[in-house]
């Protein structure tokens, strides 16, 4: 009887183990998704404080949404005298050779229907740029390009710039 008893708990601790390696599994999963979702919405929001800071009236903004794709983009497009010297302005100020790259990276990790503005799903709050380098950092740490990850670090710290030129939160 002692036997057959402990034998079931054996069975059941192997079971429990096992519960707790799925569990933390599918919570790793859970936070990886969140983090990748979170770099997308870097993306879209960079792309999108770009257009904002170049073309300031609403039809146009509308209309240079549709028009492009890449940021550089923006380079091919007819603008204003005004738009130019903004674009301009971007380009010294805003801008870094490897960004594209990066962009390309954050917002293939996008799903088009999510765009979270926070760390946690139940939390309102805006995540700090140091909040984002640090996601971005352990979600691409694998990654053995050093140079990427400086990148997505510049491009945070432009998105944050950018973004308080604009009078908006990093991420909305």
């Amino acid at each position: 009887r002692n036997d057959l008893l402990e034998k079931r708990n054996d069975l059941l601790e192997k079971r429990n183990d096992l519960l707790e390696k799925e569990q933390k599994k599918a919570a790793s999963n859970s936070r990886i998704q969140r983090s990748k979702l979170l770099m997308g919405s870097v993306a879209y929001n960079f792309k999108e404080c770009t257009i904002c800071y170049i073309f300031v009236e609403k039809k146009r903004i509308f209309e240079v949404r549709r028009k492009i794709s890449l940021i550089d983009d923006i380079e091919h497009l007819k603008k204003s005298e005004a738009e130019e010297t903004r674009w301009l302005k971007f380009k010294t100020e805003f801008w870094l050779e490897g960004f594209d790259e990066v962009l390309e990276k954050f917002s293939g990790d996008r799903l088009p229907i999510a765009h979270p503005t926070s760390i946690e799903e139940d939390s309102d709050s805006v995540p700090t740029p140091q909040q984002l380098q640090d996601i971005m950092e352990s979600l691409y740490r694998h990654k053995k390009n050093k140079e990427f990850q400086k990148d997505a670090r510049l491009l945070i710290d432009k998105l944050d710039l950018l973004s308080r030129a604009l009078g908006r939160d990093i991420l909305c």
